[in-house]
C-alpha cells in the first residue's frame, strides 16, 4: 500500500515548553520512506560505480537484525 506523504498524518511529541521533540509516523508511511531511502542508496552506489546491494537483500538484512 502506498501512503501519500501528508503532514496531517503525523503526530508530534512536545516537551513542557511546547517544542516538538519527536514525531510519530504511520507505519505504512515509514515503510514507504524506508523503501525510497533504500532505493536512493542503491542508486547512489550504482552512480558511484560501486557494487550495489540488492534492495531486497538489504531489507531482509535490516529485518533480520530487527531494525525495521
Amino acid at each position: 500500500m502506498t501512503h501519500s506523504l501528508n503532514i496531517d498524518d503525523l503526530q508530534f511529541i512536545t516537551n513542557e515548553n511546547g517544542d516538538k521533540t519527536a514525531v510519530i509516523v504511520p507505519i505504512d508511511m515509514f515503510n514507504q520512506l524506508m523503501q525510497q531511502s533504500l532505493s536512493s542508496i542503491s542508486t547512489d552506489k550504482k552512480a558511484a560505480n560501486e557494487q550495489a546491494t540488492d534492495e531486497n537483500d538489504l531489507v531482509a538484512d535490516l529485518k533480520s537484525r530487527g531494525l525495521i
